[in-house]
């Protein structure tokens, strides 16, 4: 029962990376609308969204980064060592997500029809971002205890189990990404 369950939280560990990754990405290249939307929302303070403005960016491509591939890398290389850096991985997702949940819960307290702008874009609700916050901080909280993830390891076979769970993950949040990117576009 727990292999399946870790499996699960796994796949959503890597698609929570991938979308940090595209958070990233996006607001990297659009940082204007990312200094618009701390403005307009007034939850971080004016004096500090130049520095949230440079690092929300950098943060959620190093974590995204991290997060996706180094547990790949640690199941093929050190296969011992991978529920620990598969732990830490959500750890570090969780933190940034607890984060986002923290500003969305903020920003629908006081406007629940703003466009929160969290994949970079100006027409994204803050509803279903903020389920989506809430869900990956869970899931990440989840999957950095240290008893559901190392179950995985009791599988035969559990080392092809990591990076088909990473690519159904990275698939699912490519499929959604684009629906919504095209949608909100």
């Amino acid at each position: 029962m727990a292999a399946p369950a870790a499996v699960l939280l796994l796949t959503m560990q890597e698609g929570a990376a991938a979308l940090l990754l595209v958070s990233g990405w996006r607001h990297l290249r659009n940082r204007p609308l990312l200094v618009h939307h701390l403005r307009v929302h007034r939850i971080v303070p004016r004096w500090s969204i130049g520095a949230v403005a440079r690092t929300l960016p950098a943060v959620s491509l190093i974590v995204g980064s991290v997060a996706l591939v180094a547990p790949l890398l640690v199941a093929a290389v050190v296969p011992g060592r991978w529920p620990a850096a598969a732990r830490i991985a959500a750890a570090a997702t969780a933190g940034v997500y607890l984060m986002f949940l923290v500003y969305l819960t903020a920003l629908h307290r006081l406007d629940p029809r703003a466009s929160c702008g969290c994949l970079g874009s100006a027409d994204e609700g803050t509803g279903s971002s903020l389920v989506r916050a809430g869900v990956v901080t869970a899931s990440s909280v989840a999957a950095a205890s240290p008893w559901v993830l190392p179950a995985l390891t009791v599988v035969g076979g559990w080392r092809l189990l990591v990076p088909l769970a990473s690519a159904v993950g990275v698939a699912a949040v490519a499929v959604t990404s684009a629906a919504t990117l095209r949608r909100i576009s």
